[in-house]
């Protein structure tokens, strides 16, 4: 029995693994890189700023 290697697999693999790590699904990923795409880097570091400082720590539904 010859081992088969699925590209396909492999490549998909990280975004997988990304997914149930975080407890996600594909369109909650896609929103996610829309809405970071949309924002500038002076809005993103605005948010990182604000979770350092504990505004989301009651966020999250799981």
């Amino acid at each position: 029995m010859s081992l088969v290697y699925d590209k396909h697999k492999e490549e998909m693999k990280p975004l997988h693994d990304h997914l149930v790590a975080n407890k996600m699904n594909f369109e909650q990923f896609l929103r996610t890189v829309n809405f970071v795409r949309d924002m500038s880097q002076e809005d993103l570091n605005k948010y990182i700023d604000a979770y350092k400082n504990g505004e989301f720590d009651n966020h999250g539904w799981y």
